[in-house]
């Protein structure tokens, strides 16, 4: 998350937009999901199933891990989860009950990354914060 640090030589009142900030995290948010959806659907496979490498995003069969990325924003907070029971697995990699390990095979964080400067860069020019003497 990017750092803001300012001064104020003048006293006065900060203010902060926040239905123009509510309204860019949502955007942000719902290209995150549609930009991480394509990468999964990206690696979709045929009857028979062929798994992704480990260090791929994983190779989409139902679409069920597509479909259930869910956005939410609330307090200035944008939160982007995939529901799916097997979500975290695939992202961060497991350790299954009989001992065997899955490799991660990233596919949201893969988003985040490329997208990092993008947000950046978009989060700076929405927080242009203005100020006003009381």
């Amino acid at each position: 998350m990017p750092t803001i640090r300012f001064q104020l030589s003048d006293p006065g009142q900060l203010i902060l937009n926040k239905d123009a900030l509510k309204k860019e995290l949502r955007l942000i948010g719902n290209e995150i999901k549609k930009k991480t959806q394509a990468l999964i659907r990206s690696q979709a496979s045929k009857s028979p199933h062929k798994a992704s490498q480990p260090g791929q995003a994983p190779a989409s069969w139902t679409g069920n891990l597509a479909k259930l990325i869910r956005v939410q924003v609330k307090n200035n907070k944008v939160t982007i989860i995939d529901t799916a029971r097997y979500a975290t697995a695939l992202e961060a990699g497991a350790t299954l009950n009989n001992g065997s390990v899955v490799a991660p095979r990233p596919y949201l964080s893969t988003v985040l990354d490329q997208m990092r400067p993008e947000i950046e860069k978009r989060l700076e020019a929405i927080l242009q914060l203005k100020m006003e003497k009381p």
